[in-house]
């Protein structure tokens, strides 16, 4: 228990560097030491708190369990809302809301953004952070990027297209970390996510890597075979090189990945039942997982840098149902012909998942529009609609990237197009919602000294960024975020001060 006093310890001077001035932000000091040379970052998509718990309950010995042998395990962690892949990426990299990162939901709308290819004379366009916008989504190598031709475009900076990086209102652990001098990286699904990564600098990551998950055959063994392509690429930097391997560089300070294989699986094969007995194509994929930390330990482990690495094990957003009992799938024209009910051409966007994001034309008929909704929320499945006061306690009203309306519908429906077809019939699963099983993920961090820990506060997972720049000796108050939300440290590691 010592070394993790003086772990939490240090952990807390970390925090009253605050005091120190801006430039302590982006330096070691000598009153907070360093207890990590390294943070590692992992994402497992789709994952729940409950699938971490069964995997290592049901597999003693497994690299999972071992792992959790030098970690804290939160049990009751939650992604701040929404529960969708691009606000869990920046909750976990910024320290803050997905609100105050600037970018909620993808896709979202923005009023004062022009479409892609436009002279900017109209306002207002809908933007998506997925594969849709790099040159070719059909390769894995995105076809050599993001395609700046369709892009949204900003009236206010000359027209110009306006890249992911630039949506982010706060700055990035990743760029604080590099201010510091020290090397970053990242790898995952989408260049369009590594990109916000970079932060509103544009220069967050010293080694960005993406696969695009449509540039694979769509099956289960095309997204493993990419998932085991994106650990080579990380064991790459773990041995101090490019992710490609061609130059020595040093290991990464802060670097990590996103698994996609086990939310793909949630989507196709889903569950035995409601307590999350995984099919046997999920449970494939969870071995194949948990194999593949057996990997990235075993590296560490071979580069003398285990004792050295702080390591995070969490999940970008939770799926749901769970139960597939409980699924129902819903067109998204039953909520679009809600809205143009009242006023023929009123809906400008509609993002409809697990959640539904409506914004309108004319924001002066929003109590009409949710007026037409409440008539059909049991065709909707519309559990709860959020407008005006009520919305607004989530979300700022007068930012041009919130919403009118905001629905939440009930656990198991979700929005698709054609819902009677067999892309939507074999859909089992969508995340996006404010629901449990939408954001209850795992979180486990593991670091040198760490003795096995169960903790079941409630927790953020916002509170994972300012917690590794705290362990890397760095003020977790060089996060703009951090300073404005006040956003602590996970439990067990300091208190603010």
């Amino acid at each position: 228990m010592q070394t993790l006093r003086l772990f939490a310890l240090a952990l807390a001077s970390a925090f009253m560097l605050a005091t120190a001035g801006p430039a302590a932000a982006q330096r070691t000091s000598a009153s907070a030491p360093a207890l990590a040379k390294h943070a590692l970052l992992i994402s497992i998509d789709g994952a729940h708190a409950i699938d971490l718990a069964l995997y290592v309950k049901n597999n003693p010995g497994s690299h999972l369990e071992q792992l959790g042998q030098r970690a804290i395990t939160y049990t009751n962690a939650r992604q701040p809302l929404l529960g969708d892949s691009t606000p869990g990426l920046l909750t976990l990299a910024t320290g803050g809301s997905s609100a105050g990162a600037g970018v909620i939901y993808s896709p979202f709308y923005d009023r004062d953004l022009s479409p892609a290819g436009s002279d900017c004379s109209t306002r207002g366009s809908v933007y998506y952070v997925d594969e849709k916008w790099v040159k070719d989504m059909k390769r894995e190598d995105s076809g050599g990027g993001i395609d700046p031709a369709k892009l949204p475009r900003d009236a206010s900076k000359g027209c110009t297209p306006v890249y992911p990086h630039q949506l982010v209102r706060v700055n990035t652990m990743f760029e604080v970390v590099k201010a510091a001098g020290r090397r970053t990286a990242w790898i995952d699904q989408h260049e369009m996510y590594n990109d916000l990564l970079n932060g509103p600098s544009g220069k967050g990551l010293d080694d960005s890597r993406a696969l695009e998950r449509k540039g694979v055959p769509q099956t289960l063994e095309g997204f493993m075979g990419q998932d085991a392509r994106r650990v080579d690429l990380l064991l790459n930097q773990i041995r101090g090189l490019e992710s490609t391997g061609t130059r020595r560089v040093g290991m990464p300070a802060v670097f990590g990945m996103g698994f996609i294989s086990f939310g793909a699986v949630q989507k196709s094969h889903g569950y035995k039942d409601g307590d999350a007995s995984p099919s046997e194509s999920l449970k494939k994929t969870l071995d194949f997982v948990d194999e593949s930390v057996g990997r990235i330990v075993g590296e560490l482990k071979s580069q003398k840098r285990f004792d050295s690495t702080l390591i995070v094990l969490t999940a970008k957003h939770g799926q749901s149902p769970i139960d597939i009992k409980q699924r129902r799938v819903i067109d998204r024209n039953v909520i679009r012909n809600a809205v143009n009910s009242v006023a023929p051409g009123l809906l400008a966007q509609a993002s409809l998942d697990a959640i539904g994001l409506v914004y309108l034309k004319d924001r002066s008929r929003t109590n009409e529009v949710v007026a037409a909704l409440r008539a059909k929320a049991d065709e909707a499945g519309i559990l709860k609609i959020y407008a005006g006061e009520q919305l607004e306690l989530l979300l700022p009203a007068r930012d041009s990237r919130t919403p009118d309306i905001l629905i939440q519908p009930v656990l198991g429906a979700f929005y698709t197009d054609n819902a009677d077809g067999e892309a939507a019939k074999g859909l089992l699963a969508e995340h996006g919602g404010m629901l449990d099983e939408d954001t209850n993920v795992p979180l486990l961090v593991s670091f040198p000294g760490a003795r096995p820990t169960v903790n079941r506060a409630p927790v953020q997972v916002s509170q994972v960024a300012p917690t590794v720049l705290a362990a890397l000796g760095l003020d977790p108050k060089a996060l703009r975020a951090v300073q404005a939300e006040g956003t602590p440290l996970l439990p067990g590691f300091g208190s603010r001060r």
